[in-house]
């Protein structure tokens, strides 16, 4: 047994990288030599070091020889700076060993497990981390919306397009052969609201911008003012006796005599003053409506 004694403390330096998700192919090693009468060894020494796969393998997975300064014992080198340290060891293996020599003499004993630090050098070998197996973090997002999906997207500026993978409802054909849906035809949304249905009535178009609508009116007061646009109407004269004939009048005022009676059921739409029918919406923020197509 080589009677130099040493405590080696060893671990795994971390560099942040922008481009790449690799850890840095160097492991710094730190340790304290003494030689064989316990005094701690000083001045310039040869360190030969390798990596083994269990404490008592003849296998060497790693190996290099770096020329150190011992100040009082102490001295610390980086494993990998003198030649290349392949990170897949630990990877492939579930436990290393260092082994240290010094100025070409044995190895020393005993050998030095390698801490669950260094392991961290697997990084670069875990399932492709900056991709996910090629797959990007947009990838991951959109697979969160399933497809067909409709979501509503608010865009700040006119020109800021739509997310990968989604499309305007605006009741164009889908033309994209990476798409399930190619050539089928969105559903228009534009100035839509949505409602559930079941599955038979899916894609059902319906509701109308002005909505007809019934109504009775019953006349209590004598003489009686009825507007609302030129349509009949039967009544009951003060005496309970029902009209043989029924009256129509203009959309002004007309007074009808007679004593209560009672308007027939009738329909009308609301107009605005143009003529146009008039939609009466509940309060509502513009967003796009978008489906996710691939």
């Amino acid at each position: 047994m080589n009677k130099r004694t040493f405590l080696v403390a060893i671990g795994l330096v971390f560099l942040q990288s922008l481009v790449l998700a690799a850890a840095p192919k160097l492991v710094p090693v730190q340790g304290y030599l003494t030689g064989a009468n316990g005094q701690a060894i000083e001045g310039q020494v040869s360190l030969t070091f390798g990596l083994h796969p269990s404490e008592d393998s003849p296998a060497l997975l790693f190996s290099e020889t770096q020329s150190v300064n011992a100040e009082d014992g102490l001295f610390a080198v980086y494993l990998g700076a003198q030649e290349e340290l392949d990170l897949s060891l630990f990877r492939d293996y579930t436990t290393l060993f260092l082994s240290i020599s010094i100025n070409g003499g044995p190895e020393l004993e005993p050998r030095i497990g390698v801490g669950t630090g260094s392991f961290a050098g697997f990084a670069q070998y875990s399932g492709d981390a900056q991709t996910l197996q090629g797959h990007s973090a947009a990838d991951f997002a959109a697979v969160a919306v399933p497809m067909g999906a409709v979501i509503d997207w608010y865009r700040f500026e006119p020109d800021t397009p739509v997310p990968d993978g989604f499309l305007i409802c605006d009741g164009t054909a889908i033309a994209d052969p990476q798409s399930p849906f190619d050539g089928k035809t969105l559903p228009d949304l534009t100035n839509r609201f949505t409602m559930g249905v079941t599955a038979e009535r899916m894609g059902e178009i319906g509701g109308a911008a002005g909505q007809p609508h019934q109504h009775s009116i019953v006349a209590t007061s004598d003489p009686v003012e009825i507007t609302g646009g030129d349509h009949p109407h039967g009544w009951t004269g003060a005496n309970g006796d029902v009209a043989e004939e029924n009256i129509a009048h203009g959309g002004v005022g007309r007074d009808v005599t007679g004593g209560a009676h009672s308007h027939g059921q009738h329909t009308h739409s609301i107009n605005d003053m143009s003529g146009e029918a008039t939609s009466l919406p509940p309060p509502y923020v513009g967003m796009l409506k978008i489906m996710r197509v691939r």
